[in-house]
């Protein structure tokens, strides 16, 4: 998995919290509101994953 994103966690004035995740190179990113029942460690991995997997499919794309 591609650790170079730029990761940041994000306090709303309402009390939520936003997980977001860019990728420079590209120009992707990708933000997910979190659920205070689950880890933050839990939720940012599953967002990385999808992340990697949205990055790889856009790749393949642009290279065809």
């Amino acid at each position: 998995m591609n650790k170079l994103h730029r990761i940041q966690l994000l306090t709303l004035t309402a009390g939520g919290r936003i997980l977001r995740m860019e990728d420079e190179a590209s120009g992707l990113s990708i933000e997910r509101r979190l659920d205070p029942r689950l880890p933050l460690v839990v939720q940012k991995e599953r967002l990385e994953r999808l992340f990697e997997a949205m990055l790889q499919s856009d790749l393949s794309v642009v290279g065809s």
